[in-house]
């Protein structure tokens, strides 16, 4: 009995101490993939483009991983290299290896003085089909050499299909991103009056709804930003989903409002050539200096009976504690916390800043609601989804038909807009104030 009692206790033991050396392995590496995107976005910051930017943090990572498991491989047999102890020292001291070389990195980098802004259709230069042709090629010639110099060690192969697909993967991505279509592109092949999508640049990746995809073990939960959740609806029951891009943007959005990128001089000018012919605009509860500029427009010209307001879905949680303390450590190691605002505001917030452009906002109407203007932009709410939010942010807790079908009714039974196709007519001018702030006369 001692005996099975005590064989029981070893097989609890030795679960234990694996299974916290898993979790060991599991948080160095979401550590690493952690200090890895705030370097992204510090490097970024400092002017560099995108792929420079990868390219210079996938050296660091290569750097430091070559340097441990060399070390490694000097000092172990061959047998010893799959030990649970090997494998966590070898985790950890990557790790510590990308912790100094991505801080050293970041802050011996040089601002760059040319910008990065650009203008005109997405071309990146980046050779993603040509890399995944090479990486294939590079993995079908390794395979071969194994069989021929070393044929017991075949069974090893399937490891060659790992980048197999990933360069599948690359040159699927850069098919796809060969030719975006612009707003131009879209209001050629579709008649109908188009959504012009308003935000600061800063909100854009910021998620609107949560959605579940997948089945089984498959299964996931992914966050939905707000015009790829919108655009499928407006498309369908109003027209063509556009936006003014990011001249920031190194690839073309594939997803969401279509974008044209206009250049600094002549990008509100654009902006007033897509508000005067859109059905309506749309935008979030967000803030900033263009997006009042944008507003005094729609205000000074009338159209405020267009604009919908879409209120936050999601709840405002407080910052976990391990996250802070990531912070804090990236914040060591960086020099600096990176700028927090999303872009996003309060209601009361927005109420106030919109008040001075002549709009009249009122309480707040909870999560998940829709407000328009009458013609003395005093709001009128459309919908108000609260309690369809209450519990769960989900796309299933209201689809975006919930939104789209009301804004819809509204143009054409309130406003008489022909949403077959068609010029549409502006609404009468209301006077309205300009913002106190300054106004910087760049897009975002």
């Amino acid at each position: 009995m001692l005996d099975i009692f005590g064989f029981l206790w070893f097989l609890l033991s030795a679960l234990l101490e694996f299974g916290a050396s898993v979790l060991l392995i599991i948080l160095a590496i979401f550590i690493g993939l952690y200090l890895n995107a705030e370097a992204y976005l510090r490097i970024r910051r400092l002017g560099y483009l995108a792929p420079t930017a990868t390219l210079l943090l996938l050296g660091v990572d290569a750097v430091a991983i070559l340097a441990v498991t060399g070390s490694v491989h000097l000092v172990l047999r061959p047998s010893d290299y799959w030990d649970i102890n090997v494998v966590i020292f070898c985790v950890v001291s990557s790790l510590m290896f990308v912790a100094f070389g991505t801080a050293v990195l970041v802050r011996m980098l040089p601002k760059r003085r040319d910008s990065t802004r650009a203008f005109g259709p997405r071309r990146a230069r980046f050779p993603f089909i040509s890399l995944g042709c090479l990486i294939i090629a590079g993995s079908i010639v390794g395979g071969a050499a194994l069989i021929y110099f070393d044929p017991w060690q075949s069974d090893i192969l399937v490891f060659f299909m790992v980048p197999i697909v990933c360069a599948y993967l690359l040159i699927v991505y850069g098919r796809s991103i060969r030719n975006p279509p612009t707003i131009e592109d879209e209001l050629k092949s579709d008649a109908r009056l188009p959504v012009l999508y308003l935000r600061p640049f800063m909100s854009e990746g910021v998620a609107f709804v949560m959605r579940e995809t997948g089945y089984g073990r498959s299964r996931r939960i992914e966050q939905v930003r707000f015009d790829d959740y919108l655009k499928p609806a407006i498309e369908g029951l109003i027209g063509p989903f556009v936006a003014l891009g990011n001249p920031e943007d190194y690839l073309p959005h594939m997803k969401g409002a279509v974008h044209t990128y206009a250049d600094d001089e002549g990008w509100y000018e654009k902006f007033e050539q897509l508000a005067g012919r859109s059905a309506c605009m749309v935008m979030r509860v967000s803030d900033s200096n263009n997006l009042k500029r944008e507003l005094t427009f729609i205000r000074r010209e009338g159209l405020q009976r267009r604009l919908f307001v879409f209120t936050n879905t999601m709840k405002r949680k407080s910052e976990s504690h391990v996250l802070r303390v990531l912070g804090w450590i990236c914040s060591w190691l960086y020099g600096g916390p990176l700028p927090a605002s999303t872009g996003l505001a309060t209601w009361e917030c927005f109420a106030e800043n919109l008040g001075k452009l002549g709009f009249q906002l009122g309480n707040d109407p909870g999560r998940g609601a829709v407000v328009t203007f009458d013609a003395e932009g005093n709001a009128v709410i459309m919908v108000k989804g609260a309690e369809g939010f209450s519990k769960r942010e989900w796309d299933s807790s209201w689809p975006p038909t919930g939104f789209v079908v009301p804004i819809r009714q509204h143009l054409v039974k309130i406003l008489g807009l022909d949403l077959s196709g068609g010029a549409v007519k502006a609404e009468s001018p209301q006077p309205a104030a300009l913002p106190s702030e300054t106004v910087v006369p760049t897009p975002g």
